[in-house]
């Protein structure tokens, strides 16, 4: 049996996108969707997309993100081929809707 991996011997936390979640918090506050553009491979649209949601979780903010493809784009040049869509919110909020979700999927 696989022994797990304490915390404390991780390493420090990636905090690389922290910063783009900031950024979109105290600039547009929450609710507004910005873009990471110019990613070339599917692998790293992922990773970005990874990234945004464990940035949220560092700063204890709900985050969706999700990438999508592209064939080129004036923002990313002619080598984008995926963009990642990012949108935050206040915690409370999408626990609160998260919670109507969930209730109203239940069956009678």
């Amino acid at each position: 049996m696989p022994t797990r991996v304490p915390p404390w011997k991780w390493g420090p936390r990636n905090v690389h996108f922290d910063s783009y979640i900031q950024r979109l918090v105290s600039e547009r506050g929450y609710g507004v969707e910005r873009e990471y553009f110019g990613i070339e491979t599917e692998e790293r649209a992922e990773q970005v997309r990874k990234g945004m949601r464990n940035a949220g979780r560092h700063l204890n903010v709900s985050v969706k993100a999700f990438w999508k493809s592209c064939n080129g784009c004036a923002e990313g040049g002619k080598s984008c081929r995926y963009h990642v869509a990012f949108t935050a919110y206040d915690p409370e909020k999408a626990r609160e809707y998260k919670a109507q979700g969930s209730q109203s999927s239940r069956p009678q």
